[in-house]
């Protein structure tokens, strides 16, 4: 019997058991904070796809070594939906692609928070893709979220409206949320059948070879400490993700989903303590706003027939 992969299994519904998924949670929104703020360093320096190139290959290389330590060594590759994992790679290396623009391009706080629209977009998706029936709950989620993003882009505005680059982080931050949208729908598709591992191995590969393609259009070579950040946003990310898959099998997803946003709170400290990141008064209205889209559209999953 082939062994359980990291991540998979059905999560323990016990109090206790839901609060290890809850601790390990927390730890994964820590990682990845930290991942983007290095991500944030880094990028007035390097561009987007060299910072996607060396993250997604120390990541690839940390969970390969996870697979290799397994029972089947790299037999835990074989996979019988490869174009299942192709869809899901391209979709979610093109949404960290344009995230990492995002992130570039305004500051950290703004960016994360556009990024919480994600759910909102699956709803989105499945009605107008899918074909699904949307009730009213679905659609004040939406406005919800909408308005939320239009109240971030109203406080930048008023705290950078002289950023060139503004438009584009905005734009980006957008359609990396919709991408990711979509990466999770095809997630749903072949996470049932696919080991976490493997999963994460071939998003990170993908993403490793899209990076690798915007050599052609400029790489700069790093300085010594953007290269040992690099190593280090690698390393984190990987054991975020590792640490993501990890919780579920000690609580249910919607049980974590709320702490999701501890993403935001992170990253807005450290925007502001840090990296002297201006946000105003508007933003965490516009931020809760988001949040609000996302636990509508969350409260409408757990409903009889809501969204799956």
């Amino acid at each position: 019997m082939a062994r359980p992969p990291f991540g998979a299994g059905p999560a323990t519904v016990s109090s206790s058991s839901a609060g290890i998924g809850i601790a390990i949670k927390i730890a994964s929104t820590c990682c990845m904070a930290v991942m983007f703020s290095i991500v944030k360093i880094v990028s007035p320096r390097l561009p987007p796809g060299e910072i996607v190139f060396m993250r997604s290959l120390v990541s690839a290389l940390l969970i390969l070594g996870v697979i290799w330590c397994g029972r089947d060594r790299l037999g835990g590759l074989r996979t019988s939906d490869p174009w299942g994992h192709l869809t899901r790679s391209l979709l979610g290396a093109s949404s960290m692609f344009l995230a990492f623009i995002a992130i570039s391009s305004m500051p950290l706080a703004s960016a994360s928070a556009i990024s919480f629209t994600t759910p909102i977009m699956i709803t989105l998706l499945a009605v107008l893709v899918l074909r699904e029936a949307a009730g009213p709950l679905r659609w004040v989620a939406v406005g919800t979220g909408i308005a939320g993003v239009l109240v971030i882009m109203w406080d930048q505005l008023q705290l950078d409206g002289d950023n060139p680059a503004l438009p584009l982080g905005v734009a980006s931050a957008l359609l990396s949320a919709m991408l990711a949208a979509a990466a999770m729908i095809a997630l749903r598709r072949i996470a049932a059948r696919e080991p976490a591992d493997r999963i994460a191995f071939y998003f990170m590969f993908i993403a490793m070879l899209m990076g690798l393609a915007s050599l052609p259009f400029g790489w700069s070579w790093p300085l010594p400490e953007d290269g040992l950040l690099l190593l280090v946003a690698g390393i984190v990310g990987g054991l975020g993700q590792f640490l993501m898959s990890l919780s579920y099998r000690y609580a249910q997803a919607s049980v974590l989903a709320p702490f999701d946003y501890l993403n935001l709170l992170w990253l807005t400290l450290i925007g502001a303590l840090l990296l002297s990141e201006p946000v105003g008064p508007p933003f965490y209205a516009g931020a809760a706003l988001i949040i609000a889209g996302g636990l509508l559209v969350a409260l409408e999953r757990r409903r009889p027939g809501g969204l799956r």
